[in-house]
């Protein structure tokens, strides 16, 4: 057997393990989307949509997610962002690096014209480690590099004055916005994030997300443990996502 011959051999039980009804020998389909941890042999047409891809495009040039692609992770960021448009309210995010979401969701929502308040909580210089635990500071610690950002990112987004920077560790630098329709949390690490969720749940209007960038990954398994823990005690639940995102829903 070939090398090319062993590889589609090995794509083709992969891909029967995802849908049952393929057969090994006779099927040899082709993953339609492979990135960012997940792969599909499934429908993935939203990456030729062109206002999709203008708002990908668009958050990618901040630099926030550097040389690595997360279309299907922005894709349902984009999606739940939209549907927080259909609620009064504020969007928050903490965890903000150079922007790349918030750009993102502003292009595809068409946030200027929704007369509301863009609320960006970080430090804008990396983590807070006395935050950190000793897990975090010996595992998570080491993948992440960030330099200091705030003056490029207030730059990047001058012309948007619905923007509000908020500059400091969370949940130091958290303070009440008024009703919050969205929520992203992507601090990397556990307690900032339990904090911000506590700190804002009270004030989420009903049906908006919440929604956890780091849920999912295996490097990040004290944040999932905090947060099945918060959530168990809110009386909700967490979907957990192929994309390794967690997404709350406020009843």
């Amino acid at each position: 057997m070939t090398w090319r011959s062993f590889i589609s051999l090995q794509t083709a039980r992969i891909a029967a393990r995802l849908h049952p009804r393929l057969s090994v020998k006779t099927d040899l389909p082709a993953f339609t989307f492979v990135e960012d941890g997940l792969g599909t042999i499934h429908n993935s047409d939203f990456t030729q949509q062109p206002l999709f891809q203008r708002a990908y495009s668009a958050g990618k040039a901040t630099g926030s997610w550097r040389e690595h692609d997360l279309r299907w992770r922005i894709h349902v960021l984009l999606w739940a962002a939209q549907h927080a448009t259909k609620f009064e309210g504020a969007f928050v995010e903490c965890g903000v690096y150079r922007g790349g979401f918030a750009r993102a969701i502003i292009d595809y929502t068409g946030f200027a014209s929704l007369s509301r308040d863009y609320y960006l909580f970080d430090t804008f210089e990396g983590f807070d480690v006395e935050q950190l635990t000793q897990g975090e500071r010996d595992k998570v610690l080491s993948n992440y590099e960030y330099e200091k950002c705030f003056e490029t990112v207030k730059r990047d987004f001058a012309a948007l004055p619905f923007v509000k920077f908020v500059k400091g560790a969370v949940p130091q630098s958290l303070f009440r916005v008024g009703p919050v329709a969205f929520l992203s949390l992507d601090m990397n690490c556990a307690a900032p994030e339990i904090a911000a969720a506590r700190f804002f749940w009270p004030d989420l209007v009903k049906g908006a997300f919440v929604l956890l960038d780091d849920y999912g990954f295996s490097l990040h398994h004290e944040q999932k443990s905090a947060f099945d823990a918060l959530a168990a005690e809110l009386g909700v639940g967490i979907l957990t996502l192929p994309t390794g995102q967690g997404l709350l829903i406020k009843p």
